[in-house]
């Protein structure tokens, strides 16, 4: 069994930036938007990185946003896909909250389960990455910020997962099966699995019961 190093979930966050309305930061000028998805004729939505077999941490690394655009416009196989970065889905002053993480963020995980991923343009953190959750899931600021949490909380799991352990979350994702599909819905299978695997590594192989399936 793992020594696992239990830390709470901040302790993998350097900082935040909180947008509301004595702080209504604006998309395109404040703030940019790098996680990019792929929509099919299908509507299924894809992340670039995996579409495209490609690296996105190190394009949006190397590449303002217009440029990392033009660069996967030029990967489309046909016109039966649209490229576009993840929607953001909050009125001017609206609460939201963006964690800049303690290192590089990955995107694609990050994306994978269902976060944004926003690049600073101006201010200290001009140039940084931060992670938020993209899509309003009730008109109750409180619960938005709370699944932006969870959310983050799943990706330090799975980032971190030899120095992070959050049974609550372990908990929480069993009793609630389709919190992931709402989310994600085509990579919440995978990410479960994911989740699965660090829970029973925890607890000593495989001998405990997998989440409930929808």
């Amino acid at each position: 069994m793992f020594g696992i190093n239990k830390k709470n979930v901040f302790d993998f966050v350097e900082d935040t930036i909180t947008i509301n309305k004595d702080n209504p930061l604006k998309e395109g000028v404040d703030f940019e938007i790098v996680s990019i998805d792929v929509i099919t004729d299908d509507l299924d939505v894809y992340t670039a990185g995996d579409y495209f077999n490609v690296d996105l941490n190190q394009l949006v690394r190397n590449h303002s946003k217009k440029e990392l655009l033009s660069i996967l416009e030029n990967l489309k196989p046909n016109n039966t896909i649209d490229i576009a970065s993840s929607l953001f889905c909050y009125g001017e002053g609206e609460l939201v909250i963006m964690y800049k993480m303690i290192d590089d963020v990955d995107i694609e995980l990050a994306q994978k389960i269902g976060l944004g991923v926003a690049r600073m343009l101006k201010g200290k953190h001009k140039g940084e990455l931060f992670i938020f959750n993209p899509s309003k899931i009730s008109d109750d600021e409180e619960e938005n910020v709370y699944c932006g949490l969870l959310m983050v909380k799943i990706y330090v799991q799975l980032k971190y997962k030899d120095e992070y352990d959050d049974p609550r979350l372990e908990r929480f994702i069993e009793n609630n099966p389709d919190f992931l599909h709402i989310l994600s819905p085509t990579y919440a299978e995978e990410i479960k699995k994911q989740l699965e695997e660090v829970f029973m590594s925890k607890k000593g192989g495989n001998n405990v019961v997998p989440f409930k399936r929808r």
